[in-house]
């Protein structure tokens, strides 16, 4: 068993140094990196809030304190957007250029903004209200607890926010209580007074409040823990007495709950394509190369989204796996919203109900051929990608067709059987698969790619991180090894400390440059290294 545990030891060491090996740059190389840099140039902006009166911008920026980031620090700017001041004016809670400021909010009136600061104690955030009349900032709460999302009642009164580890108190020092439940508190910014609303046992997600003040819109689950996210529950919480009212029990995943006012293409031309699959009406996007010829031939992505309800949309390209670098270097990207998408209506949004890589598949297929058909792109260079959901099409795709002639497959999962048993969130599995894994294994067993690895032929390039607990590693191994025996031409990237996100730039990077260089190798009609 030792040496067992020594050798996969060493096959994961051999990921990281295959991953870091450095090689003199050719043109394409260089090519690549030039084409990615963009979306790191792009400055982000966590959050940008314009008070109501129009008068002021706030946003929260990154400041870097060391130049490889490393010590990066969340800050925050307002902006006077009446009298023409130039200069926007930082606004902190203390003189540190080091502190972590960020979760902001505008009062009904614009004349304060509410924020989170750890400028009282290192680690601990607390709430701060800035007066834009005088520039200061005073501090309401004294806190062991962890807190997030401040947000103003609609009279200015109060803020909401969420709270764990936090208990009521009338002198503002909440103590903690037993638990990890994420509730639903309220401060009156008047007396400071600290009152926690929501019940235990009860871990809300998201919250809005009513435009009368008097109760709480929120999406919740029951239990303790943020693992049953996908299962939440639409509730109403009243705000003085805490009752609370389940709403509505969806069979599937819902989110940002708000009550009514009565109580992007960076790199070239993206085009809205529809089509039919099983006599249903399916919408993807299609991002041109740069430069497009239409006389010429070029390769393509299938690029499918995450989610699984989750949605391909316009929108600037991600640091995190850029795909759209792909269109700067000659590819035409293809994002298809199959079965299971938001978006288009609850009924299609459950189209994939124990169903998963069937109709999904099928609608992705048709939307394939309906690119083909249409647009110059050469059917003997497509490939396919994908990161969580996506990344089990990915790698559900190798092993039901071969129109695919590379594939570069993010963390996923190849085996729903095992997956069920290796996470904590497992409870989002049921509304899909309609019952669990041990009470019924064929509906998990139908849809694994690990069940079809008889079939595959397509080259596939696998990336995952040692500490992601939504697609664990294990399930990238599992189809990895699988190819590796049946002498596919297959790699996989370890990156040991990133999760179910790529975080660190430099892995960042990474991620994409070496998805394209796979892509190049099968699908670009140039030599690649």
């Amino acid at each position: 068993m030792r040496k067992m545990f020594y050798l996969l030891l060493i096959g994961i060491l051999s990921f990281q140094i295959t991953g870091a090996q450095s090689k003199p740059k050719d043109s394409r190389t260089s090519a690549i990196e030039e084409a990615i840099e963009p979306a790191f140039a792009v400055h982000r902006f966590p959050e940008v809030a314009i008070a109501p009166d129009g008068g002021h911008v706030a946003w929260v920026t990154t400041l870097l304190g060391t130049p490889d980031g490393s010590t990066a620090h969340a800050s925050i700017f307002v902006q006077d957007l009446k009298t023409g001041v130039a200069q926007p004016t930082r606004v902190s809670a203390g003189a540190g250029s080091d502190l972590n400021e960020h979760d902001i909010d505008w009062s009904p009136d614009g004349k304060r903004l509410v924020f989170l600061s750890n400028a009282g104690s290192e680690g601990q955030l607390e709430l701060y209200v800035f007066d834009v009349a005088n520039g200061g900032s005073i501090k309401l709460t004294t806190s062991p607890g962890q807190m997030a999302s401040p947000r103003w009642s609609p009279d200015g009164k109060e803020i909401a926010f969420f709270a764990t580890a936090f208990r009521e108190s009338s002198d503002a020092t909440p103590n903690p209580h037993a638990g990890s439940d994420q509730r639903l508190a309220v401060i009156n910014v008047s007396t400071k007074k600290v009152r926690v609303i929501s019940p235990r046992n009860l871990f809300i997600y998201e919250f809005g409040w009513s435009p009368d003040d008097k109760r709480f819109a929120v999406t919740a689950a029951p239990g303790e823990g943020d693992s049953d996210w996908w299962t939440a529950r639409l509730y109403t919480v009243d705000a003085q007495s805490g009752e609370t009212k389940q709403l509505w029990k969806p069979e599937l995943q819902i989110a940002k709950p708000c009550w009514s006012p009565d109580d992007h293409a960076l790199w070239g031309r993206a085009e809205s394509l529809h089509w039919e699959s099983d006599r249903a009406r399916v919408q993807g996007w299609l991002l041109y190369p740069r430069n497009f010829d239409a006389s010429q031939k070029y390769p393509m992505v299938v690029l499918v989204h995450g989610g699984p309800a989750g949605a391909s949309v316009q929108h600037w390209p991600w640091q995190f796996y850029d795909a759209e670098a792909l269109a700067a270097l000659g590819y035409f990207v293809f994002y298809p919203n199959p079965r299971g998408s938001a978006g288009e209506g609850q009924a299609f949004t459950q189209g994939n109900v124990k169903d998963f890589g069937y109709g999904d598949f099928r609608d992705i297929l048709a939307g394939v051929d309906r690119v083909t058909d249409t647009f110059p792109v050469d059917k003997e260079r497509i490939g396919i990608t994908g990161w969580s959901y996506g990344g089990y099409m990915a790698m559900w795709a190798i092993t039901q067709t071969n129109k695919f002639h590379a594939s570069v497959a993010g963390p996923g999962v190849s085996n729903w059987e095992s997956y069920y048993g290796q996470v904590d969130i497992e409870k989002w599995l049921i509304p899909y698969f309609g019952a669990s894994v041990y009470e019924d294994p064929s509906v998990y067993e139908k849809s694994s790619p690990i069940r079809f690895t008889k079939n595959v032929q397509t080259p596939t390039l696998f990336y995952v991180g040692g500490h992601d607990n939504v697609c664990p590693a294990s399930q990238t191994y599992e189809l990895w090894r699988a190819l590796k025996r049946k002498g596919i031409d297959t790699r996989l990237i370890f990156y040991p400390k990133e999760g179910h996100g790529i975080e660190e730039p430099e892995n960042q990077r990474d991620v994409t440059k070496q998805s394209v260089l796979w892509f190049d190798k099968y699908l670009s009609k140039r030599q690649s290294n």
